[in-house]
Parts: structure tokens; C-alpha cells; sequence
């Protein structure tokens, strides 16, 4: 739902605004604005406008040649703000994220006089109301729009008709749900006669929120209470939104924001309805079914999302990749991975420079451990420079080290900022290092993790790890070790911690912890788990129990699992026997 105070516009777009080739008419405004109103006839209200338009003209000029806000610039924009208060461009230009230069009390110092003369300006006092709260005067903010309200309603029989007239009510009601000040807002909702979806986007969100705070009791029996009260009003607004909406096609873009108000106000059967009865409305209508999935994402109803997900797919295979992320994740929460990179595939026989879905389908591979797929469909990205990382992960999962090593060297360079650099790219470094027994560069990999990472626990917990598993600062990695299990007492850190006593060689109080976790009878999901056991045992001289930790880790699924070594533990512990 879009409530508009006033407009801003990013830095970005205004960028591309002001170093664009300047249209002639823009430089035509400036120029000929005496001519323009001295050779034809124009109403006062006309020719207000038109100097506006060339104060904007003017500084438009200034900022595009300067490319910063200028002190002429701002006074020409307060002209055509005095001008005419309720065009946007100039609020627009003045309060832009770009401008450095903003100062909001000054600002004021020239709005609020204004105001005093432009009464009726709802812009205006829109604008105000958004810099009094900025600069922390709520009292006086709200003050303000209540004086411009009556100020309109006071000599316009229609004031419904006027621009800007329900973004004023909606503002000053949601001010007062702020403050919890419920019987005003309700006296002002009473007072406006009006039936439209605007005003109806209002009274919805204000009424089923006083209802949830205002008492549900009333000492008058025959009477309702004030909640049961407002939620009348809510509902009954509800049910002519509804009857407004249906039997006719409505525009997906403006009833998204109807859906998403009814959602989050608790009608989700009712925002549900108003998306099939569109549906219904038009054959093939991919916009309105892409709402509805969307809608029964955000409800967390993943089978039903999935199934509109399969309709649309079969609509058109001609989605951005952006659906397909949605449609991935659907189709995951079902189980339904094949039918991902089915739908991916045909698209992008269709589509075959589409960066991202080529992304998408390789973090699908990734995911589905179908790793020499994840590459071939990461390095057809393009764009995305993560993709590149992905590569290296991949290619590690595969025992490519080399090949992973350039992928991530790669990475890095392309950043060119170690900041960016997450964790997880040095864990799957320091994996890199480990594997290749490149000892001086993991040990590097694994004091930059500790100095810009090291206080999460699992960092503590990798690098303690990573150094008990190469035989290396087997006091410090025990310290760094503990300190994780401190934080977060799960069964990765305590296999960490049986490791590195095994490492310093405390077998017995290896073999407490071990005990200790098989009593808590924990899932093990990760056969490493299984051949640290055994290896305890077999060094404790208990062969029975090291035997069934090693046939445990063939039975369990792991990537770190070397199962031909495994099998050649067991079988030469057999042949001791």
C-alpha cells in the first residue's frame, strides 16, 4: 500500500535524471518563459504555474551543469515551490537522497509561512508534516495536517475530488494509530462521506488494528463494544472492497497492493478471493496468476504456490528468473526438485542469455549435489560474479583442487575488496589449503578468518578444528574450540572437541565425551562423526566398539568420508582379531 508524504527519488535514477542530454523544451522553458506569458493570455492560477515550471527549468540547469545543489538552484526551487506548492518536481529535486546539502529546519523556516498562505495545499502540508517528524516534532506535525484538513473541508464541498486528499487522510489516520489515539481517528473516518478503495486501503489497516487495543467489553450488555465496533467497520469496508473489485478486470499492479493490505490486516481468505475472481475474469491471465502464487508464498502455502507455479510454467516458459527463484523454492518445500530443472532447462532453450536463470539451475545442481552439472551452468554466468565462488565450491566437492583454487583466486581478484570476502569463501579456502597440504597459506586462510571473523562460534570452532586436524596449535585450537561449544553446545563442536583430545592424546577423556554423546542419543547425520569414534576406540584398544563407529560411517552419507580408507581400517582391525 503506497502512502505518499512525499516524494523521494534514488540517487541512481536522479543521477541518470541530471547527466542526461537536457531536452530543448527544459532550456525552451527557461528561455522564452517572458514570451510564453506575455503573448498569450493566462489565468493567475496559469501563470503561477508556468513560472514555476521555469524556476524548475532553472534549476534543473544549475544542478546538471554544477552536478551538486547549488544555493541558486535551492532558491529557485523555493519559488517554484511558493509558485506552485502542489507540483512534485521541485519536493522531489530539493529533498533528494543526492542532496548533501539538505537542511531541514531551514527548510521549515520557509514551508510553514508558506503554509500560512497556501492554506489549502495538502503538498505542502504533506511535505511539512514529513520534516516536523524528522526533525522530532510529532505534536506540531500533526497539528499541522489537522489544521489543513479543516482548512479543506472547510470551503470544498467535494474535498474528495481534490489531489492529494486521501493520501492527507490516510496520513493523519496513521498518525493517530501510532498514538494509539483511536476515537480520533474514528471521528475523522465518520466525518468523510466518500466510497472508494483508496479511502477504503485507509479505514481497513486503521480500524482492525484499533480493534486489537481497544476493549472487547462493555458494561451495557445491549450495546457493542468499541472492538467489536471497529471491527464492523472493518469488515463491512472489506465486503464493499470486495463487491468494488469484482466483475471487472482490475490492473495487477494496483491490486497487488489491495492483496498485500488484506493480508497483512488478517483477511487472507478475502485477498485470496479477490485474486481468483480477477483470474476468472480474463483467459490466460500469467499477471494475476503470478500474484497468486505469490500471495500463497507469503502464507506459507507452499503446495498450493506450487501448483499455480505449475500452471504458469505451462503458460509460459518466457518468465523472469526471478519467478523461477520463487518456483525453486516451491517446488523444494514439496520435493519436486526434478520439475525445477525441467522448467529451468526448457526456459533456457528459450532464453539462453538469461544470466540469472543460468544461476538459478547451478544452485540447484549445487544443492542436488550434482556438482559437475553446477559448474557446466555457473560458468555460463556472466553478471553475477558469485557464481564464480559457486565454481570453486563446486569444483572442491568434485576433488578438483587446482581447478576450485583458480575459481576462488579468480573470485577474489574480481572483488577487488577483501572486505567483501564472507567467511564461508575462507572456509572453503582453508578446505583448499588443507587438501593441497598447503600448510603456511591455510594457516594464513585461518588467521585472517580469526582476526575479521572470529567472534562467531563457528569460526572458532572451523579454525580449531582445521588446526587439531593438521596436528598444529593444539592448546589454542582446544581453547577456540571450548570457547564455540560455549556458545552453541551442538554435535559438530563436540566431535571438534573429541578430536583435538584424541589429537593431544587424551584418549580417556576422548572417550567421556564420546560416551556423553552416545547417552544423549543425538541424530548423526555426518560419518566423519562416526570414524572419529572409531579411531578413539581403536587407539583405547576397544576393537569392537572402533569396528561399529567405522561400519556406521560407510551406513551414513558424508563427502568427507574417504570409504575405501574406512573399509581398510575395518578390514585390517579384522585381521588382527
Amino acid at each position: 500500500m503506497k502512502r505518499l508524504c512525499f516524494v523521494v527519488v534514488s540517487f541512481l535514477a536522479f543521477s541518470h535524471f541530471v547527466n542526461a542530454r537536457v531536452p530543448s523544451v527544459v532550456s525552451d522553458s527557461v528561455l522564452l518563459h517572458d514570451e510564453i506569458t506575455g503573448g498569450i493570455s493566462l489565468s493567475e492560477s496559469g501563470k503561477q504555474k508556468s513560472e514555476a515550471m521555469a524556476r524548475f527549468a532553472r534549476a534543473f540547469l544549475d544542478v546538471r551543469i554544477s552536478g551538486k545543489m547549488t544555493d541558486a538552484a535551492e532558491a529557485d526551487l523555493f519559488s517554484a515551490i511558493e509558485s506552485d506548492p502542489d507540483s512534485d518536481d521541485p519536493y522531489v529535486m530539493l529533498l533528494a537522497p543526492w542532496n548533501k546539502n539538505k537542511d531541514y529546519e531551514r527548510y521549515l523556516e520557509f514551508f510553514l509561512p508558506l503554509l500560512e498562505k497556501k492554506k489549502e495545499s495538502i503538498k505542502l502540508a504533506l511535505v511539512s508534516y514529513s520534516l516536523l517528524l524528522q526533525t522530532k516534532r510529532d505534536e506540531e506535525a500533526i497539528a499541522l495536517l489537522e489544521k489543513c484538513y479543516k482548512n479543506v473541508v472547510s470551503v470544498n464541498k467535494k474535498p474528495n475530488d481534490i489531489p492529494h486528499f486521501e493520501s492527507l487522510i490516510a496520513t493523519i489516520c496513521n498518525s493517530y494509530k501510532k498514538s494509539n489515539d483511536f476515537v480520533k481517528g474514528d471521528e475523522l473516518l465518520s466525518e468523510i462521506n466518500t466510497s472508494t478503495i483508496g479511502h477504503a486501503m485507509t479505514v481497513i489497516p486503521f480500524y482492525s488494528y484499533a480493534a486489537g487495543f481497544v476493549s472487547g467489553k462493555n458494561k451495557f450488555l445491549i450495546f457493542r463494544s468499541d472492538r467489536e465496533l471497529f471491527m464492523k467497520k472493518a469488515d463491512d469496508s472489506v465486503r464493499w472492497l470486495q463487491l468494488e473489485l469484482a466483475g471487472r478486470y482490475q490492473e495487477v499492479r494496483k491490486l497487488s497492493d489491495v492483496v498485500q493490505l488484506l493480508a497483512g490486516c488478517g483477511y487472507g481468505d478475502e485477498a485470496e478471493d479477490v485474486v481468483k475472481k480477477n483470474i476468472a475474469l480474463v483467459d490466460d491471465d500469467l499477471d494475476s496468476l503470478l500474484l497468486l502464487a505469490n500471495f500463497y508464498e507469503t502464507q506459507k502455502r507452499s503446495n498450493e504456490a506450487y501448483d499455480v507455479w505449475l500452471k504458469i510454467t505451462q503458460k509460459s516458459l518466457r518468465l523472469q528468473s526471478k519467478y523461477y527463484t520463487q518456483l525453486m523454492r516451491s517446488a523444494l518445500n514439496k520435493g519436486e526438485v526434478e520439475y525445477v530443472i525441467d522448467s529451468l532447462n526448457k526456459h533456457l532453450e528459450l532464453n539462453p542469455g538469461d544470466d540469472d536463470s543460468w544461476f538459478q539451475l547451478g544452485c540447484v545442481y549445487l544443492d542436488q549435489k550434482q556438482y559437475t552439472l553446477a559448474v557446466s551452468c555457473l560458468k555460463r554466468v556472466n553478471k553475477n560474479l558469485y557464481a564464480k565462488y559457486l565454481v570453486g565450491v563446486a569444483h572442491l566437492s568434485l576433488g578438483n583442487y587446482s581447478e576450485s583454487l583458480r575459481s576462488l583466486v579468480d573470485y577474489r581478484r574480481l572483488i577487488n575488496d577483501d572486505r567483501r570476502l564472507s567467511r564461508y569463501y575462507y572456509f572453503t579456502l582453508s578446505q583448499v589449503y588443507d587438501k593441497t597440504e598447503s600448510q603456511a597459506e591455510l594457516l594464513a586462510c585461518l588467521d585472517v578468518l580469526l582476526a575479521r571473523f572470529g567472534d562467531s562460534h563457528e569460526v572458532k570452532n572451523f579454525v580449531g578444528y582445521s588446526l587439531a586436524d593438521n596436528n598444529l596449535k593444539l592448546e589454542e585450537a582446544k581453547v577456540l574450540i571450548e570457547a564455540a561449544l560455549e556458545a552453541n553446545e551442538c554435535l559438530a563442536y563436540m566431535d571438534s572437541y573429541v578430536w583435538v583430545l584424541y589429537k593431544l592424546d587424551r584418549i580417556e577423556d576422548a572417550i567421556d565425551e564420546i560416551d556423553f554423546i552416545v547417552n544423549q542419543k543425538m541424530e548423526v547425520t555426518d560419518g566423519v562423526i562416526y570414524v572419529h569414534f572409531g579411531d578413539v576406540y581403536n587407539v583405547y584398544g576397544d576393537s569392537e566398539k572402533a569396528l561399529g563407529f567405522w561400519r556406521k560411517a560407510l551406513e551414513v552419507s558424508s563427502m568427507e568420508v574417504d570409504l575405501e580408507k574406512v573399509k581398510e581400517k575395518i578390514k585390517n582391525l579384522e585381521a588382527r582379531q
